[in-house]
């Protein structure tokens, strides 16, 4: 009976809990959570999450994790546990880990430790208003000043004796509470550092405590493994609220508060909300049929943020958070176990005659009733368990509720019972119906019942009981809902037939459709859904054409797609609310269009809604202003003005910035900081393909904020994102940029904005000092093109002079030659005149030897005469390139045999010695013979002329690549003078010696023709003390 007594209260507080659901959100490791087990949740002052986990530190910035390692270069160790976490005035977040104490700077991101624990875990840090921080090892209690990063041990002092301390927190007036495991309760007044025994608490005894909590000035908290229990301070009073005393054990983890009204406690048992005054709670727990319960029984942490959301750590689940803002949406849903909608497609909904209650008809699974005070919803079992009906319509009379089916006919209920009265059906000859498909129904202001079916409108005639065809609409038609404006005309929307009004008072029925060649009409022909709003203007939703807008008084359409924002073009339903907010439930979403705008606002699951799909027919406002939606996963409800009362203020930060595809990162890099606390950042020429992250620290509405960015410098264009948090850039030139974020709440209002400075240095060859550099060097090329350019005028000047030179001395050198010439050829004729009859008196004078004699010295000056003349002749031809060419193969041995013996007598009297060391074989030479006898002849005579007594005659023939004829000549006379070794060869040139006998023009002779024939003629010195002349002639043929 006690048993029954104790159940019976545990129920009957719970019943007083608090009504309003709760709603999570999960956040898991497939969402980048380090691991699924939290231990602490933490907000910094900058607004980031931290939570502590198995695997070390998690930030999340509403839209993304960052995991970090606690222990640097842990290998053997693995990452560290983090049971706690506190920050510091110099912003340091300090953690309590399983082996000790460590510190993390946010801004580098970079951990070191502290204090180290033999195995000892810190389960709890706390931050004094002062800065101090306190944590607990082993029971005993420390202190950590972070100015001088001193750690002192508070637990020698006499007061505690030998006990060991479990529990601790900090109040409202920076006093420090403890609590001890027998359950002596102290009180440490951090500013005066003075320690006070409040009270031993008999009844923590029997169990362990785990947690110890202050939610207002006269009351302490302390949880234990066995439940929570209540002090309070003023009256020493004592009061168990949760656990084992009361009929069920429970290990309390945590427990926050946001006020003395309501206090939240996690535990191994899952999550409680327990009211501060009446101690009722409220028992969260995990649903496998609630995608919006707690993920995980076993609760270890909570931790309520600056904007009023909870934050739940569990040990399989991760975090769950929930907002107030989460409740804007009321969900309704199929759930196992507890009352709730029979089915998840909901369809019609019809309000009672008292309008306390709303009427819920579902495509999958029957009727329903809502209680619309409570919130609760009942099956109407009776009707339900005969089938689960699809239900598409819904009307109440005198004589009860009307159910429209699809494909099962129509069903009379009682309101009270739920019982069925009457079924109509197709088969029936008596009810007059054709159709048992009956898609709508409506209940005219005069109390007639129409009924809009696959084949037409019905209406019930209650004196036969009977339905028939109305003469008002065409038949056959699929009408798939019907609506009376407020002058009395019943609409009637079709599937393909577009909409038809009649009009009572004129008994006149029109159709409205859509046209291609007209513009004024209908956007479609497929109307699903019709409305009149305030100013007596028809709605239409249609299936692919969005929403027509009928003016009456004009007679003109207007229209509504997705091009004005709505998400999709497939609208069920249009509503407007107490404020002349007109919402549209389509296939992707719910659309707002706010007064005086042409742009609609959409909402998705994102901001709490069941499913994105709603559903046809399935609207209703209440007399409230609270709108209800019906969608495919079961029904929403909202106040309007919920949704629009909170704009965004939380800061916005840029998140991650990766340069070609990697993040930035503190490896390698100097002083290095967060992107998160950067105002600038500095870029290469090859870094100039990045993207950038950024998130608004609005965790409730982290993924429905739409956000605003342009990148100043490179575009003026504005551009608006909704899902997307990340956005990139590529090849940009090098230059300085700003890039902007700002949030956009829901009335298109600018909100925070962030700015990030962002400079991409040039190329190295681009760059100022490359510049410089060129400029230098365009200078210097100026400079020197300049010099050269002078250089190169006055060379002109000289060489135009030279050529003036050389063109007067060719001029005279010409004139000489033909001087020269016409003497020689004026001296031959008499020369030819004299040889003739010298000759016929040399003959006649053989006996007279001295005559004789003198004939042969004349005969000989005139052979000399006669062959100089001939030299000169020869010479001024080869000038005038009057000289033939008639190349021939020769024997060269033969050929050179036969010369160097004809210059042998004339050398032995002159007493000289010819050595000749030929070794040509029997090669022949492609040359012209006389001419070859000339270049031999010259360098013969030459060598005679100028010798002193010897002269070395040497000739080979050369093996190279082609063969070549080397003929060399040397003589032991005076040496050339070393300036003259050219000159030589230049015409009428002669070397001042004793021998002067030459006339200069031999060795020029020799040289052109040898040249003329693709050889060469040098002179050198043979030993320092013989002149020798080579001559080279190529073999050809």
């Amino acid at each position: 009976m006690r048993l029954v007594l104790i159940l019976l209260l545990l129920f009957s507080q719970q019943l007083k809990g608090i009504s309003d659901p709760v709603y999570f959100r999960h956040l898991q490791v497939e969402d980048g959570l380090a691991n699924n087990t939290v231990f602490v949740s933490f907000q910094d002052s900058w607004g980031f999450m931290w939570f502590g986990t198995k695997e070390g530190l998690s930030r999340y910035d509403g839209t993304n994790f960052r995991s970090f390692k606690i222990i640097p270069n842990a290998e053997n160790e693995g990452n560290e546990f983090v049971y706690s976490i506190a920050q510091t005035d110099d912003n340091m977040l300090i953690l309590g880990t399983r082996s000790g104490l460590y510190e993390f700077n946010p801004i580098t991101e970079k951990s070191s430790s502290l204090y180290k624990t033999n195995a000892d875990e810190i389960l709890k840090v706390c931050k004094a208003k002062n800065g101090k921080i306190f944590f607990l090892v082993s029971g005993k209690l420390y202190e950590y000043q972070a100015h001088g990063k001193k750690i002192r041990n508070i637990n020698e002092m006499d007061i505690f004796k030998d006990q060991r301390l479990l529990g601790m927190t900090l109040d409202f007036e920076n006093n420090l509470w403890l609590i001890s495991q027998n359950g002596e309760l102290f009180k440490y007044d951090v500013d005066l550092e003075r320690f006070h025994l409040q009270d031993k608490l008999s009844e923590l005894k029997s169990t362990i405590i785990s947690v110890l909590h202050v939610p207002n000035p006269n009351e302490i908290l302390v949880g234990t493994t066995m439940g929570l229990l209540r002090y309070n301070r003023q009256t020493k009073n004592v009061k168990w609220i949760l656990g084992s005393k009361l009929g069920k054990e429970i290990f309390v983890r945590d427990i926050i508060s946001n006020n003395s009204k309501e206090y939240w406690v996690a535990s191994e048992q899952g999550l409680f909300i327990v009211d501060g005054k009446t101690a009722s709670f409220k028992s969260l727990k995990k649903d496998d049929t609630d995608p919006y319960s707690i993920s995980d029984n076993a609760v270890y942490s909570l931790f309520m943020d600056k904007d009023s959301g909870i934050w739940c750590g569990t040990y399989f689940g991760g975090i769950n958070y929930h907002h107030p803002r989460f409740n804007n949406f009321r969900k309704y849903f199929r759930q196992k176990g507890i009352p709730s909608i029979s089915g998840w497609a909901v369809r019609e909904m019809y309000p009672d005659r008292s309008g306390k209650q709303l009427w819920i008809g579902t495509e999958d699974a029957g009727l329903n009733r809502m209680d619309l005070k409570t919130g609760k919803i009942h099956p109407i079992e009776k009707f339900n368990a005969i089938k689960p009906f699809n239900v598409h319509a819904i009307a109440e009379t005198d004589k009860g509720l009307w159910v429209g089916t699809f494909q099962d006919g129509l069903f009379l209920l009682n309101t009270q019972s739920g019982k069925i009265v009457k079924h109509y059906e197709k088969n029936s000859n008596l009810d007059g119906l054709k159709s048992n498909f009956i898609i709508s129904a409506l209940r005219t202001s005069t109390s007639i019942l129409l009924l809009g079916s696959s084949n037409g409108v019905y209406e019930y005639f209650p004196a036969k009981d009977q339905f028939l065809l109305s003469s008002n609409f065409p038949r056959n038609l699929y009408v798939f809902t019907m609506l009376e404006d407020k002058a009395g005309r019943i609409w009637a929307g079709t599937i393909g037939e577009g909409a038809f009004c009649y009009n009572p008072r004129t008994g006149t029925t029109e159709n409205f459709s859509h046209q291609s060649r007209r513009q004024n009409n209908l956007s479609h022909n497929s109307v699903c859904g019709i409305f009149e709003d305030r100013a007596g203007n028809i709605w239409f939703s249609t299936e692919g054409g969005g929403i027509s807008k009928y003016h009456v008084r004009s007679k003109s359409f207007s229209y509504f797609t997705e091009r004005n924002g709505l998400p999709s073009n497939m609208v069920y339903v249009v509503l407007e609310d107490q404020k002349g907010r007109f919402w549209a439930s389509t296939s992707k979403g719910l659309a707002c269009l706010l007064p005086g705008e042409s742009k609609w606002v959409s909402f998705t699951k994102d901001d709490g809604l069941l499913t994105d799909q709603f559903n046809y027919s399935s609207g209703y406002i209440s007399k409230e202003g609270e709108l209800f939606f019906g969608s495919v996963k079961g029904l929403v409800s909202f106040f309007p003005d919920d949704l629009f009362k909170v704009n965004s203020k939380a800061p916005i930060f840029i998140t991650s910035f990766q340069v070609n595809g990697s993040e930035l990162s503190p490896a390698n890099q100097q002083n290095w900081r967060s992107i998160l606390f950067r105002d600038s950042i500095y870029l290469r020429h090859d870094e100039s393909s990045f993207s950038i992250g950024f998130s608004s620290l609005d965790f409730a509405a982290s993924s429905t904020l739409n956000y605003q960015y342009w990148l100043e410098g490179a575009e003026d264009k504005r551009t608006d994102i909704s899902r997307n948090r990340n956005v990139n850039f590529t090849k940009l030139p090098a230059g300085e940029y700003r890039f902007h974020v700002r949030v956009l709440n829901r009335q298109n209002g600018n909100e925070n904005e962030k700015i990030l400075h962002i400079f991409i240095a040039p190329a190295w060859w681009a760059s100022t000092i490359a510049y410089i550099i060129y400029s230098i060097l365009l200078i210097m090329i100026l400079l020197v093109s300049f010099l050269l350019y002078h250089k190169r005028q006055r060379q002109i000047r000289e060489n135009a002079v030279k050529e003036l030179d050389l063109k007067k001395q060719s001029e005279y050198y010409s004139a000489k030659m033909n001087f020269v010439t016409n003497i020689v050829h004026e001296i031959r004729t008499p020369l030819t005149l004299i040889k003739g009859p010298l000759e016929l008196i040399s003959e006649k004078m053989n006996n007279n030897p001295k005559q004789q004699q003198f004939l042969s010295l004349i005969n000989r000056n005139t052979e000399r005469l006669s062959s100089l003349t001939d030299q000169l002749l020869d010479f001024q031809a080869l000038e005038s390139n009057l000289e033939g060419n008639n190349p021939q193969k020769i024997h060269i041995a033969s050929v050179l045999e036969e010369l160097i013996s004809e210059f042998e007598i004339l050398a032995e009297s002159k007493n000289l010695k010819i050595q000749s060391y030929c070794n040509t074989g029997n090669v022949s030479i492609y040359i012209d013979e006389e001419i070859f006898h000339r270049i031999i002849s010259n360098l013969l005579s030459n060598a005679i002329k100028y010798a002193d007594s010897e002269i070395i005659i040497e000739c080979e023939v050369e093996n190279s690549q082609s063969q070549t004829l080397i003929f060399s000549i040397a003589n032991d006379g005076s040496l050339v003078p070393a300036d003259q070794k050219e000159k030589i060869f230049e015409a009428f040139h002669r070397v001042q010696n004793k021998k002067g006998l030459g006339t200069g023009i031999g060795l020029t002779l020799a040289r052109i023709l040898t040249e003329r024939n693709a050889g060469t003629l040098t002179y050198e010195y043979l030993n320092n003390t013989m002149n020798r002349f080579i001559l080279k002639l190529p073999i050809i043929g």
